[in-house]
């Protein structure tokens, strides 16, 4: 295999969120064989976009772990923050944007929360309906029933305990076609728990079993 990295990790702010679907596609022309994609907090939503833009037969699985909204996030937390405050990196300004605000008069790149963006990520993850807004629990139904337009088989993991939760959406991702969710009662966002590591990893396991029985 060549070497194929994400340069969006780990400062996932800085890069176009078509990034991340240009580096996962460099990576899956260099794997061969079969290939269960999984992918974290943001990484569900590249490997999301990924799999309705491309039909890939390698692709057997995907486990989407910590598939959450971003921008109800955002949308719940911005009170904390003053929104006319300037923030200054490398000589750049931006003013941090409402949700509902047009952005064009926003500089490049800006820092949020600890956090350097540019302009362009900043929206397509807070802004709602925007690129990356796949999983916030005001979507229709109907959206659900169409995020898996290719057919993939899919594997939600959510984590009771995610502290990026503000809704939880399990209801509305039991509409997403040939999918399955699994609970982990004391999982986290990132899975810190060494029980939820230990159940993730098996889930992993047994995935890879099956996929090799069925060869």
């Amino acid at each position: 295999m060549k070497g194929s990295i994400f340069v969006s990790h780990p400062n996932f702010g800085i890069f176009p969120f078509e990034y991340d679907l240009e580096d996962l596609n460099k990576v899956m022309v260099d794997l061969e064989g079969q290939i269960i994609l999984i992918g974290n907090s943001t990484g569900c939503q590249v490997i999301m976009t990924y799999i309705n833009r491309h039909i890939n037969n390698k692709i057997v699985l995907c486990i989407l772990q910590g598939s959450v909204s971003d921008t109800e996030y955002f949308e719940s937390q911005r009170h904390k923050y003053n929104y006319n405050e300037k923030f200054r990196f490398e000589d750049e300004t931006g003013t941090i944007i409402d949700n509902e605000v047009d952005n064009k008069d926003i500089e490049n790149i800006f820092r949020y929360d600890g956090i350097i963006y540019i302009h362009e990520r900043y929206v397509s993850l807070y802004k709602r309906h925007g690129i990356e807004d796949l999983f916030s629990s005001y979507l229709e139904d109907e959206h659900y029933k169409n995020l898996n337009k290719n057919n993939y088989k899919l594997i939600f993991v959510i984590s009771d305990k995610d502290e990026f939760v503000v809704k939880k959406i399990d209801d509305k991702l039991r509409h997403v076609k040939n999918s399955e969710i699994i609970n982990f009662r004391e999982g986290d966002h990132f899975l810190h728990n060494k029980e939820s590591q230990k159940e993730f990893i098996k889930l992993i396991k047994k995935e890879i079993h099956k996929m090799r029985v069925h060869q």
